[in-house]
């Protein structure tokens, strides 16, 4: 958003809004801010494997390495955390609320199990069947 406004002749302090640490960029956001960090090694945590990507392309390609259903799963996760990564930016920036890691990661995990639900698979003996399924 500030680029488009500096883009108009707009100085702003151009600061992620998230951290208070760097330049804010989409970039920045979703892959570099510290509470993203966060968010992508819980995910990374949550499926069994190593957070060491920086952009989409990367996130998707690691799924590579699941099964077809976990892939799926991984997919859904990869996105969902992008997608309240975002909102959350929003909610700090429109609505002066602070941005709430523990809030996305439900969120988050709302999104992985709908589509756990979804899934014509089964993957009873994976680690993360006890997740969806307490």
């Amino acid at each position: 958003m500030e680029k488009t406004l500096q883009k108009r002749g707009i100085q702003l302090a151009s600061m992620c809004c998230m951290c208070c640490k760097e330049e804010e960029s989409l970039n920045h956001l979703l892959w570099h801010c510290n509470r993203a960090k966060d968010l992508w090694s819980w995910l990374c945590q949550l499926f069994g494997c190593n957070y060491d990507f920086e952009g989409l392309e990367q996130a998707l390609t690691k799924g590579n390495n699941f099964s077809s259903l976990i892939r799926d799963l991984w997919n859904v996760g990869v996105l969902a955390v992008m997608v309240e990564t975002w909102k959350g930016e929003n909610k700090r920036l429109f609505e002066g609320e602070r941005f709430n890691s523990y809030s996305c990661s439900y969120k988050v995990r709302w999104w992985l199990r709908a589509a756990g639900k979804l899934s014509k698979g089964t993957f009873r003996s994976n680690p993360l069947y006890r997740w969806f399924y307490p």
